[in-house]
């Protein structure tokens, strides 16, 4: 119970890392508020967390769009009364190299992946501006490290703005006591991994020294320690959580 009394704000935690991101929260006894854009799958996320707690709430919204993020926090506050903690977790897989890249894909990554960072961290910073604290985490990927990447190019390079905007903001809100971080998970057994053709996927997994892909609950644990009072002198940090498969 090491978040007990914090209110936490999850996007993209209708599955995948997000979920486990929420739950774990859940369990460590925090409020809880989920995000996604299918109310089905956020109805099965919240129906799993009050197993565990009554303090969650779920928030159908598109975060690519700043009326409904506004929208989302305002709901936020209006339940819990404030938020102690963001994490930036909605995100989309693209694929394609420059040339096999539309530009409407182009801008559809953008948005979902990078803009949305920005959006939601906008929304709250006020908030914990006012209240002298605050931690936001943010979901990158080693993609965003590296050029040898399975991913499209447009997604790479989304993952890599959320590096720069994590230290950016780090610098910018720490006097006011607000802590920005950054996780970057290399291959993770998500529905969104799970895209990729499986010879592929094979392949890359028999590379990583600690011979497994991550599941989500690795990256939550990473999750809970930057929300939790150690991380306290941890900003501007990215902390990459991938069994080895991108070693700097």
């Amino acid at each position: 119970m090491r978040l007990e009394g914090k209110v936490a704000l999850v996007t993209g935690s209708s599955k995948g890392i997000g979920e486990a991101v929420a739950f774990r929260y859940a369990q460590e006894g925090a409020a809880v508020v989920i995000n996604g854009t299918n109310r089905s799958d956020l109805k099965k996320v919240e129906e799993r967390i009050r197993k565990t707690t009554d303090a969650v709430l779920s928030i159908a919204a598109d975060v690519s769009d700043g009326a409904q993020v506004e929208r989302m926090v305002e709901k936020a506050i209006a339940r819990f009364g404030k938020l102690d903690i963001l994490v930036n977790n909605a995100g989309k897989m693209f694929y394609g190299k420059v040339e096999e890249t539309s530009e409407e894909d182009w801008g559809r990554a953008m948005s979902v992946n990078l803009k949305s960072v920005f959006l939601c961290s906008k929304a709250v910073i006020p908030h914990m501006q006012n209240r002298k604290k605050g931690r936001i985490i943010n979901m990158s990927s080693t993609a965003g490290k590296t050029a040898r990447t399975i991913t499209g190019v447009s997604y790479a390079v989304t993952k890599a703005g959320i590096m720069y905007l994590t230290k950016r903001m780090a610098q910018d809100l720490g006097p006011h006591g607000i802590t920005v971080n950054c996780i970057a998970p290399g291959p993770v057994d998500t529905a969104m991994a799970r895209t990729f053709p499986e010879d592929l996927l094979a392949a890359y997994t028999s590379t990583i020294p600690l011979g497994r892909m991550g599941v989500p609950e690795d990256v939550a644990k990473v999750a809970f320690f930057l929300a939790s009072d150690d991380a306290d002198y941890v900003t501007g940090e990215v902390i990459d959580v991938n069994g080895g498969s991108y070693i700097d």
